[in-house]
């Protein structure tokens, strides 16, 4: 609620080429700001839940958000990890762009911690991770990009080589694709709650 809350009514403006859903239904419209509000999605407490290791062990972390819209949800990250590294990603950085001056104005990003990259999740990024990331590993990831499936699993694998061993892996929005990873990534674990999936790495 501090950076805006939740938005809707924003044009899509840019879509992959191998995203056939968005193209099938005529670049509808986004909406954002609705993954913490119990009125609407409310992940907070499985947030809460399984980033409460890394505020307490107080080590900086890299987190890497797939998905930014306007950026509200990056200022956040920033603000709880300040000492942390925080990426966004998106296909369209156009709507981050146009925000941003409003939420410097609200007092986002004072840790000058953020940076932001395009990234089509549909495409195997791994060697265009390797660039942004330099030496980095990823302790954190949020994928809230397209929540198609073939996008979702893709990304992962993208990401999967850089993420330490004791990660979390957050996708929004997708209530069915825990199956797939669960059967793709046997060696994780994959917990669904609803429509918010998290994979973790470690012993």
């Amino acid at each position: 609620m501090r950076y805006g809350g939740f938005v809707s009514g924003l044009t899509r403006r840019r879509v992959s080429e191998l995203d056939n859903h968005s193209l099938q239904w005529g670049r509808h419209s986004l909406m954002g700001g609705d993954r913490m509000s119990p009125r609407r999605h409310g992940y907070a407490p499985v947030y809460a839940r399984y980033l409460a290791p890394f505020l307490a062990g107080g080590a900086p972390v890299t987190l890497v958000e797939v998905g930014i819209l306007q950026g509200t949800g990056l200022a956040i990250w920033s603000d709880l990890f300040p000492d942390g590294r925080i990426v966004g990603l998106d296909i369209d950085l156009s709507h981050f762009e146009g925000n941003f001056d409003r939420l410097r104005g609200m007092g986002a990003f004072r840790a000058g911690n953020h940076e932001v990259h395009e990234f089509d999740g549909f495409l195997d990024n791994r060697k265009y991770l390797a660039d942004i990331l330099r030496e980095d590993r990823v302790h954190i990831v949020v994928d809230d990009a397209s929540h198609a499936d073939e996008s979702i699993v893709t990304t992962f694998e993208s990401f999967r080589e850089y993420l330490v061993n004791d990660f979390v892996y957050f996708v929004e929005d997708n209530r069915n694709v825990h199956v797939e990873l669960g059967r793709k990534y046997p060696r994780y674990r994959v917990a669904p709650f609803g429509e918010l999936t998290v994979v973790t790495g470690g012993a």
